[in-house]
Parts: structure tokens; C-alpha cells; sequence
């Protein structure tokens, strides 16, 4: 028999909320994790220091890792529309005012949580006419008026 080699990775990032089943490399040894328990994998679900050590007959080596999670980040948007507002993901289509929620990978590859306060104004399209003269009753807007014949 020899020593055991352990080797469990490097270290590395997780987005918030998921997890990654740590399992040493070496086989035929007992394994003793950090929280005293001694599976052959170990399921790790938040950010810290793990380790493992690894017995047999001519030894124990320990390995460690450390698995640094990211959190989810989030933005609020303020969204005036004119008639049905496709969200930023392209999932989902609304036609109503309300807040609504969808979400995008951010620059690290994780969850970005959108919150979005979705407006939708009224265009008054009222033309009122005096004599050879229209005027659109709607104030801050721009027109292009066409000139349907003689």
C-alpha cells in the first residue's frame, strides 16, 4: 500500500443558491469532511473552507478548497411604454401597468434579478379642425402630418 494522493479542486466561484458535490479523486481510503462526516462525496451549498482527509493503512493526507459564492445581484427599472413591453430576457410579454419580475445572467454568469415598474401612457390622437387648420390636442409629442390630396 502507499500514502494516499487526495486531490478534491481548486478553488473556484459558485452563484448563489447552487451547490457542487465535492468528491476526492483517491479511492479505497475513509474520508473524514470537516463537519466530522465520512462519505466518499460531500455536498457543498454555501461559501467557506472545505476539507477532507483521507486514511489507509500507510497514512492520512488532507486536501482543502475554497468555494467563494457569489450573490445574486438585482435593478429596479422604470419602464414607460406605448403599447405591449417585451421584457429585457425577450420571455415575457406584457400589456398591462404593474411590477413585474424577470431575470438575465449577469457579467459572472448568475442570476440578476429585474424589478419593473411598467407604465403605459395614454396618447390622446384627438386632431381638432378650424377651418384649413388641425391641431393635435396632445402637448410634448412630435407629428408628421401628410397631405392626402388636392
Amino acid at each position: 500500500d502507499v500514502e494516499p494522493l487526495l486531490t478534491l479542486a481548486e478553488d473556484f466561484e459558485l452563484c448563489d443558491g447552487a451547490s457542487f458535490e465535492l468528491e476526492p479523486t483517491e479511492s479505497n481510503v475513509e474520508y473524514l469532511w470537516q463537519d466530522g462526516s465520512n462519505g466518499s462525496t460531500f455536498m457543498a451549498n454555501t461559501g467557506g473552507a472545505y476539507w477532507v482527509e483521507g486514511s489507509n493503512a500507510c497514512g492520512t493526507v488532507r486536501d482543502s478548497i475554497f468555494i467563494t459564492y457569489i450573490p445574486t445581484s438585482s435593478a429596479t427599472l422604470d419602464v414607460l411604454a406605448c403599447d405591449a413591453y417585451t421584457s429585457p430576457s425577450g420571455l415575457y410579454l406584457w400589456t398591462e401597468n404593474g411590477t413585474y419580475q424577470d431575470t438575465l445572467s449577469n457579467a459572472l454568469g448568475c442570476d440578476s434579478l429585474l424589478t419593473i415598474n411598467l407604465s403605459f401612457s395614454e396618447i390622446d390622437t384627438t386632431v381638432v379642425q378650424d377651418e384649413n387648420l388641425l391641431t393635435a390636442l396632445s402637448a410634448g409629442l412630435s407629428y408628421q402630418w401628410y397631405e392626402c390630396g388636392e
